[in-house]
């Protein structure tokens, strides 16, 4: 479960780390940081629609709400 966690929450870490890594303005970043969140999500609900796990079902509940 964890294992799926870390998936779901890798992209907006790894955004984020590289955000706050740049030494420049990084408002022309946010276009494309957003519509890389929003893929990543996308990609991981589809995934998650079709899980019958309880848990898993739990998941793919509270990833629609994020």
């Amino acid at each position: 479960m964890v294992e799926y966690v870390v998936d779901v929450g890798s992209s907006f870490r790894y955004l984020t780390l590289w955000i706050t890594k740049r030494h420049t303005v990084t408002l022309h970043h946010v276009i494309t940081v957003n519509d890389d969140m929003f893929y990543h999500m996308d990609v991981m609900t589809r995934d998650f629609a079709r899980k019958k796990t309880q848990w898993k079902e739990e998941l793919y509940f509270a990833m629609k709400f994020a």
